[in-house]
């Protein structure tokens, strides 16, 4: 054996030799037992092993003063430091290993035979290994089932405990991959970290607990407190976060970032969580994506899910293919599915509609049960609650309309003012209808109004013109005409007739048809612009030719006839209208009428003139 230099080596011996006295070497006033006291440089105590020392007999041993063993120093080559009791007893150094080792602690690296560069420090660690390389074990207890597997590290008391086999793994923290036998390249740092890991390789786990219950899933990666505490199969997983996919168990391939997200998952798969609480609520779900804290908080079993925001998709259950963007989009959405959502609280009330989109801040926000609704634009078909079947494009286009079916608005503000009915379609900025529940109107302009259920309305006060290169048709086939009477009356209903000249005031007619100022979404109102103010100038300087509609319908009345050029008002709201291409009718009764008369009047006078004739 070499010579090995230490600076305590005969202290037993000089104590049996002094007794009760003390002994010096190189001083005349020990102050121990044996004092050494060096007067050269050299080596002040040297130790020669007998050509038989084995590592079962240290060169050094210390004791109680019942001689109770305490602590071993040996060492069997220049490359190995066992310091401890019973520590490198079984190491054999020669040519097929056991070289490089530092064991350090009682029992520690008791069982290596040919293991080589193997640290242990601690009580118990390292004891089983035998030929095991490269392992690094710090900790009571730490590594201590290790028998052959390799380049291992061990950080913490009872960490990696149970490894066996198992090659390339990391512990630090107390009990960190507790369990692992097989498991290789595996990754845990903080107490009880993949504590329960026996065979899954691959993991990665940061914070105490990490993956605690994980036995054979591969590939997974936790940094937090408790992240991926119960998982126990599910593989590729990702969770950052304390709590982070806790109750994970078989779910694959989920990514979770943040405090709880994704917290009550088990065998969801493909799912994506960043923020605080997103998805937390998810058990069975798979493949959603949450960004945001608490977005797709309580979804348990819905699927293909997109939330992005704070909130977004919040009370979604059981709901699927909802797509929401923005904070609080889609916030109360339970059961619906198919639904598309926006902006800042856009379909924030929505719960079981279906097949809704809502593009822009508030856009949907009352809606609850509307199905196939599209509204595009801030705070656009912002009170609908049960209506479906809308479409709202511009900003606050349909935005008092609460249940209503079939009704398009286009164009900023279209629909603004009131609750409509059905079936309207509403073009151009401003379009309106002045009442509630109208329903079936056109309105086709900007600032144009509806004011009457079935009606048409095309242009505003400020057009001048309205035309094409072909007349319009009215559809006349026979063969959808019944009650068919030949009672027009002609010269007895044109003679009542007044015709007129006149100029229109366009002030009166904004009274009477109550149309609401323009406002903005904060409630002010909107001046209108100088070409408007000039527009309806030059209108009202226009001087028509026509009649009065009252007129016309006192004239028809008189003679009791139900002339269908009329339009009368239909409430307090409405204009009366003419619809002058059918005065062409009785116009034309009339000529027949004049025709009768001038041809009865050719004959009397042809009669005349024979009379006269035959009296010459």
């Amino acid at each position: 054996m070499k010579k090995i230099t230490l600076l305590t080596a005969f202290i037993v011996l000089m104590v049996r030799c002094a007794q009760s006295q003390n002994v010096g070497i190189g001083t005349i006033t020990p102050t121990a037992k044996l004092h050494i006291k060096g007067s050269a440089d050299l080596p002040q105590l040297v130790i020669d092993a007998n050509s038989t020392q084995s590592n079962t007999q240290p060169l050094i041993k210390l004791r109680k003063s019942n001689g109770i063993e305490l602590l071993r120093i040996h060492s069997d080559d220049t490359s190995n430091v066992f310091i401890g009791l019973n520590t490198g007893k079984a190491n054999t150094s020669s040519g097929s290993g056991g070289f490089f080792n530092t064991f350090i602690g009682s029992n520690s690296g008791q069982s290596n035979t040919n293991g080589a560069s193997n640290t242990a420090s601690g009580s118990r660690s390292l004891f089983s290994n035998t030929t095991g390389n490269y392992n690094t074990a710090h900790g009571y207890n730490a590594l201590y089932s290790n028998t052959n597997g390799n380049s291992n590290t061990a950080n913490g008391v009872w960490s990696l405990f149970y490894n066996s086999t198992g090659n390339y793994n990391t512990a630090a923290g107390a009990y960190a991959l507790f369990f692992n036998t097989t498991g290789v390249n595996n990754t845990a740092t903080g107490s009880d970290a993949l504590g329960s890991n026996m065979i899954g390789n691959g993991n990665t786990a940061n914070g105490s607990e990490a993956l605690f219950s994980n036995y054979n899933g591969s590939y997974n990666t936790a940094n937090g407190y408790d992240a991926l505490y119960d998982n126990t199969e599910g593989s590729g997983n990702t969770a950052n976060g304390a709590s982070a996919l806790f109750f994970n168990s078989t779910g694959n391939n989920n990514t979770a970032v943040g405090g709880s997200a994704l917290w009550k998952n088990t065998t969801g798969s493909n799912n994506t969580a960043t923020g605080s609480v997103a998805l937390s609520s998810n058990t069975t779900g798979y493949q959603n994506v949450a960004a945001g804290s608490q977005a797709l908080f309580l979804n348990t079993t819905g699927y293909f899910n997109t939330a992005n925001g704070f909130g977004a998709l919040y009370d979604n259950s059981t709901g699927y293919y909802n797509t929401a963007c923005g904070g609080a989009a889609l916030y109360y959405n339970t059961e619906g599915k198919d639904n598309t959502a926006s902006g800042f609280n856009s379909l924030s009330r929505n719960t079981t509609g279906n097949s809704n989109t809502g593009n822009g801040s508030h856009a949907l926000f009352s809606n609850g049960t509307g199905i196939e609704n599209t509204a595009d634009g801030v705070v656009s078909l912002f009170a609908n609650t049960t209506g479906s079947f809308n479409t709202a494009i511009g900003l606050g286009t349909l935005y008092n309309t609460i249940s209503s079916a079939n009704n398009t608005a286009l164009g900023c503000r279209a629909g603004v003012n009131n609750n409509l009915g059905w079936n309207n379609t509403l073009l151009g900025a401003n379009a309106n209808a002045n009442a509630a529940g109208i329903y079936n109107c056109i309105v086709i302009g900007e600032s144009t109004t509806g004011s009457a259920n079935n009606q048409v309305r095309i242009g505003n006060t400020y057009i001048t013109s309205i035309g094409g290169f072909a007349s319009w048709t009215n559809i006349s086939d026979g063969r959808i005409k019944k009650n068919m009477q030949d009672n027009v009356p002609g010269l007895a209903f044109i003679n009542r007739l007044k015709p007129l000249t006149y100029n229109l005031d366009l002030q009166v007619a904004d009274k009477l048809m109550q149309v609401m100022e323009k406002k903005d979404r904060d409630g002010n109102i909107i001046s209108s612009a100088s070409f408007e103010t000039n527009a309806r100038k030059q209108k009202e300087q226009i001087l028509y030719t026509g009649f009065i509609a009252q007129d016309v319908e006192t004239a028809a009345k008189e003679i009791n006839y139900d002339f269908s050029g009329v339009d009368a008002a239909k409430n307090d709201k409405d204009l009366y209208g003419l619809r002058y291409a059918e005065f062409v009718v009785p116009l034309v009764k009339a000529v027949q009428e004049l025709s009768k008369q001038n041809d009865e009047l050719v004959k009397r006078i042809e009669k005349l003139e024979k009379l006269l004739a035959t009296k010459k």
